[in-house]
């Protein structure tokens, strides 16, 4: 047993001094490096960078419906320690001089047809309004995505140190 012991902590120390192999490696020119053997070079960034812009457009245009519901603003406000139901920046008292109107969204989709038809039914018999479920959840999934995009476009487009992981754990509504 004592030899065991001995050749465990020998190897363990031939294992701990031993330097690794880094997991980049640049390339002589600079512009090319290896990321764990994968080659990566500056204008595959560039591209992965203006993919993310491209699908964050395509989905914002998705997400507003087609319907004008940009609001131009000079600076928002919100109270993340707010937990109360239904809160939103549109609540914040700094923000009422420029916020239009808290359900520009909801008029926009029930002033438009084709949009009405896309998200609520109605009942035939009492002709009463009920939410399509289905659609809104579609739509929910696609903020989520919008969301997630965000943060990625936000991770490659900053020049800070990589905290995408930590913002991710942030609370993102109220």
């Amino acid at each position: 047993f004592r030899m065991l012991t001995v050749r465990t902590r020998l190897a363990s120390a031939i294992a701990i001094t031993t330097p690794a192999v880094p997991d980049i490696q640049w390339t002589e020119g600079g512009e090319k490096m290896y990321y764990k053997g994968i080659p990566l070079s500056f204008d595959d960034i560039r591209s992965i960078v203006h993919e993310v812009q491209d699908n964050l457009f395509e989905t914002y245009e998705a997400l507003t419906l087609g319907a004008d519901v940009f609001v131009a603003h000079p600076a928002i406000h919100d109270d993340p320690n707010n937990a109360e139901d239904g809160w939103n920046f549109c609540k914040h008292g700094k923000n009422r001089d420029w916020v239009p109107d808290e359900a520009l969204l909801l008029r926009a989709i029930l002033r438009n047809p084709v949009l009405r038809k896309r998200y609520i039914t109605v009942d035939p018999v009492s002709g009463t309004w009920y939410w399509r479920s289905d659609a809104l959840a579609s739509w929910l999934n696609l903020y989520s995505k919008m969301q997630l995009d965000l943060l990625v476009a936000l991770e490659l487009n900053t020049g800070g140190p990589a905290r995408g992981t930590e913002m991710t754990a942030l609370l993102a509504c109220n």
